[in-house]
């Protein structure tokens, strides 16, 4: 039985449901974009862009010349979305070119991300033989530079994923390569990779795209203004490059693997090639491991430093607080020797203070303490006051004609009962009927 004839069989749709179901494959972003080129020893070179699965089974059921080469490109939407194919145009594609179940596990790999740590996940290569028919696939992960309009210079971790089966008997190659972003550099370097390999036969030893790591460091030899946003810094960096450890390990694996699986075929070249690109992998995980450690020697340094300073800064605010209370009990003595002095003088400073404002005089002869108590109004408020009377009186009718000896004088009334003084005399006449003359000095009263 072949594997094409396990298709369809309830373990192959069980383990094809539980892959739909990690949500690696659309509904995303549409239209959905799906590259196929197809490469032979005639220098002949079509690819087309299929956005829907009639145009694509179209496609994918012309027959292949032998010794010819037939890449299909996937990729993500952006570097953390899902692939940006259809689940029917994916299962077409795995239907119709015979692929094993393992190939899910490399699609696996390309599913949302929705944390960095995630970029450190890596999955291994794999290999499956069945007669003359041979299947390989493995992944890359490597840093990329983007700018960001904000952010500016920034770096991303991207992979490649390459599925190659190979029929021996036949010649026929189909490729699957799959890249984390449209725009990706690697995705151009290996179109144009496959567009090189036209007119040579072609076998599983060839196909092959290594992409090259760099790694990126922050320096940090500069003088640090070690505080709590430094420890933060730090953590971030580590952060950053924590994932690349995995990610050395995996491709070191995947080129050793490379190597066994076709030690066969390898040309002199290709294995030279495969070998320095070993030794490059481990020369940037013991680079990797350096900078980890200069990075947690760095990070306890500045842990350590922080805590010096936050005990300084506790010794200097202890210090002041015990000067702040020496200051407070001297002040405090200093108070109360002031409010036992005033408690001494106060009254009789009162006593002198009040006697000296000549509020009260003393008669001698008498023996007699006489107090008075003056209020100052002024001319303006008495006249009118004197006004609103006669506008009372008046209202009232009443009449009070007043026989002034001369004209413009200004009415005075004097009383006095205890120290007789004289007084003028004042002409009374109430209603216009009576009038009476009052004579204070004398006493009498006339009637006319």
């Amino acid at each position: 039985m072949t594997r094409i004839q396990s298709i369809g069989s309830p373990a192959w749709e069980a383990r094809w449901r539980a892959f739909v179901e990690e949500e690696t494959i659309g509904p995303h972003y549409e239209p959905y974009s799906v590259v196929v080129q197809d490469i032979s020893q005639s220098q002949s070179r079509t690819s087309e862009s299929l956005q829907d699965i009639t145009t694509l089974q179209r496609r994918l059921a012309e027959p292949m010349p032998e010794n010819s080469l037939r890449v299909i490109y996937l990729h993500q939407s952006y570097g953390w979305g899902k692939l940006n194919v259809s689940e029917e145009m994916l299962r077409e594609i795995v239907v119709a070119n015979a692929m094993s179940l393992e190939v899910l596990d490399t699609l696996s790999l390309f599913r949302p991300r929705v944390q960095e740590l995630e970029e450190a996940f890596c999955g291994s290569s794999w290999n499956r033989r069945n007669g003359s028919v041979q299947e390989f696939a493995y992944t890359f992960k490597y840093p990329e530079q983007k700018i960001h309009p904000d952010i500016g210079v920034m770096w991303s971790i991207r992979q490649t994923g390459i599925y190659h089966r190979y029929d021996a008997q036949s010649g026929k190659n189909v490729v699957l390569y799959l890249s984390s972003s449209p725009t990706s550099p690697a995705l151009a370097r290996g179109r144009a990779y496959f567009d090189e390999l036209a007119g040579d036969e072609i076998t599983i030893s060839d196909v092959q795209d290594v992409q090259s790591a760099s790694v990126t460091t922050a320096l940090l030899d500069n003088d640090l203004k070690f505080g709590h946003t430094t420890l933060v810094q730090l953590r971030h960096i580590e952060n950053q490059i924590l994932p690349l450890g995995p990610i050395f390990q995996s491709a070191l694996k995947t080129l050793q693997d490379m190597r066994e699986k076709t030690s066969m075929n390898l040309s002199a070249v290709l294995a030279q090639d495969n070998e320095n690109l070993q030794g490059l992998v481990l020369a940037l995980n013991k680079n990797l491991n350096f900078l980890l450690q200069r990075l947690s020697g760095t990070s306890v340094l500045a842990s350590e430093t922080l805590n010096l300073k936050l005990q300084s800064l506790a010794k200097m605010t202890s210090d002041n607080g015990l000067s702040l209370t020496k200051a407070a009990i001297k002040d405090s003595q200093t108070i109360r020797i002031i409010t036992v002095m005033t408690l001494l003088y106060l009254p009789s400073s009162f006593v002198a203070s009040l006697f000296g404002m000549n509020f009260f005089s003393f008669n001698a002869a008498d023996k007699l303490l006489l107090g008075y108590v003056a209020i100052k109004i002024s001319a303006r408020e008495a006249g009118r006051s004197l006004e609103r009377s006669f506008k009372l009186l008046r209202d009232r009718d009443w009449r009070l004609p007043a026989v002034v000896a001369k004209a413009g004088s200004k009415l005075k009334t004097s009383w006095s009962t205890k120290f007789k003084h004289a007084t003028h005399g004042v002409e009374v006449q109430v209603n216009g009927a009576n009038s009476e003359r009052v004579d204070l000095e004398k006493g009498l009263h006339s009637q006319s």
